[in-house]
């Protein structure tokens, strides 16, 4: 494409017109404050030539009745014993409250303490038994370890209808003065031997109930009763003497004695059950369902993926639960 070879100059805009700037006057300037007057330096020998101030004491509101007029509002109630007080309940006069010490109730008590009425409460029970009765109870603690030696302290209490704090008391003392020895919580004569330890009695029906098989911890927390605390601390002395052996199958721990050469068995089959029959009850998540059997999560999702668990159990997102047959 060419372009005109002659171009026609363009006149350039007129000039613009100059814009006027605003101008405002000053603004007047605040009047001064005169300057503040320093405060009198006021000595103690002042303030104490200075008259006191008397403050008039409260008055109650007067409000005019029928019969005359009566101050507003309700006065101080004067504290006064109710002597058909029930027991149990505060011994003040139109208090209803539970006592908390001394045959009041708190409120009162606290109210008492600060008139210093002490009239009020009641005196406190400090009976001390004769000196005689209390070494009679020790010499009647004494002979019955002596009858049963390794009896444990609650046996002492239910037998001699001691409380628990005075049937310890009267144990530490008899300890400190020799005349009974305690070998991990059961007491004995001295120079008496133990024929058995309970621990030993518990490692030995641990032992019973493993026999020549396999048997899992949740398995022996069930048989024995015992809680899970315990008998693993049985069970690992049990493994630290070489008497037993522990190996992991699915995550779950399956014990047997030490000479026992089999490979343990993984009784999903067994942990299926224990599934089916919680889940009988209502849907559950996962986590739930292995807290609630003891049991490792890799255990319980093992059991349930196996085709006899995938045809009774049915996953979703809100949980797990039996699968309905038509």
């Amino acid at each position: 494409m060419e372009l005109p070879q002659h171009v026609e100059p363009v006149a350039p805009p007129p000039p613009t017109r100059p814009v006027e700037r605003l101008t405002l006057p000053p603004l007047p300037k605040p009047p001064e404050r005169p300057a503040r007057a320093p405060k009198p330096v006021r000595t103690a020998a002042d303030m104490a030539r200075e008259p006191k101030r008397v403050v008039a004491p409260m008055r109650l509101a007067v409000v005019t009745v029928a019969g005359g007029t009566e101050p507003k509002g309700k006065p101080r109630r004067e504290m006064v014993l109710d002597p058909s007080a029930p027991a149990g309940q505060c011994r003040i006069l139109g208090c209803r409250r539970p006592t908390k010490g001394r045959g009041l109730c708190a409120s009162c008590y606290s109210t008492a303490r600060r008139g210093e009425r002490t009239d009020l409460m009641l005196g406190r029970d400090v009976t001390r038994k004769p000196r005689g009765q209390v070494l009679e109870v020790r010499d009647r603690f004494v002979a019955f370890i002596a009858e049963r030696p390794g009896v444990r302290i609650a046996e002492v209490e239910a037998h001699m209808g001691l409380s628990e704090c005075s049937a310890k008391k009267h144990m530490r003392v008899l300890v400190d003065a020799g005349r009974v020895v305690s070998h991990d919580g059961r007491l004995a004569l001295p120079g008496v031997e133990l024929d058995r330890t309970p621990v030993e009695e518990r490692q030995q029906q641990i032992l019973a109930l493993i026999g020549d098989g396999w048997r899992s911890t949740a398995e022996l927390a069930e048989a024995t009763g015992l809680n899970l605390s315990t008998l693993r601390h049985a069970l690992d002395r049990l493994t630290g003497a070489g008497v037993l052996r522990c190996v992991a199958r699915a995550r779950l721990a399956m014990w047997t004695k030490a000479d026992n050469d089999s490979a343990p068995p993984v009784q999903l089959d067994a942990i299926l059950l224990r599934i089916q029959a919680l889940l009988a009850k209502k849907p559950l998540p996962l986590k739930s369902i292995a807290g609630r059997l003891g049991l490792p999560v890799a255990a319980v999702r093992m059991a349930a993926e196996t085709t006899r668990g995938a045809s009774l159990i049915e996953r979703n997102r809100a949980g797990w639960r039996l699968r309905v047959r038509a």
